[in-house]
């Protein structure tokens, strides 16, 4: 029977005692950490036999948990690159991807997490930024995050209109 309990981090290793295992061959030791939000960020797995009243180590190596985004979106003809940086639990991916018409990318091997900072970069031909967008999002392992980069486009023209002559402002005294 599955017995569950809590086991706090401390630095890059953690020691739990587990009481109560009933003897037997290949018990499984599981364990999952968590971040603030309870998502799952680390994981690890192990099988150990359990002799009557024995005390026994079992050393479990945690596997960094990941999962996919998927990003959509219209961009204007303009944008021909596009450069995503994510940064999640101090771990960060900068992919770029070329752009012609509609955007529908994939992005796999993305450390799991909540409130993860993706920054969204768009480029001309002559390598400008023209579109800039940071979303935060949680990603997690059973689930495809998708972000939809709305853009808002349009033109605003403006005409300065100056008199004839500019007056000269007179000064009397300093």
């Amino acid at each position: 029977r599955p017995i569950e309990g809590r086991m706090d981090l401390v630095g890059t290793s953690a020691l739990a005692l587990i009481r109560g295992v009933a003897p037997g061959a290949d018990r499984i030791f599981a364990v999952v950490a968590v971040d603030k939000s309870g998502i799952p960020t680390f994981a690890a797995a192990g099988t150990l036999a359990v002799a009557a009243e024995q005390s026994a180590p079992i050393k479990l190596q945690m596997r960094r948990l990941r999962c996919s985004i998927e990003l959509v979106s219209e961009l204007p003809p303009e944008i021909i690159l596009l450069e995503v940086n994510i940064a999640a639990g101090g771990d960060t991916l900068l992919s770029q991807y070329e752009v012609d018409g509609p955007l529908r990318q994939r992005i796999a091997d993305i450390p799991t997490g909540s409130d993860v900072l993706v920054t969204l970069r768009g480029f001309d031909v002559d390598e400008q930024v023209i579109l800039q967008d940071q979303v935060r999002t949680d990603i997690r392992e059973d689930l495809v995050a998708h972000i939809s980069l709305e853009i808002f486009g349009g033109s605003l023209q403006i005409i300065a209109r100056f008199p004839t002559y500019l007056p000269i402002v007179a000064i009397d005294r300093f």
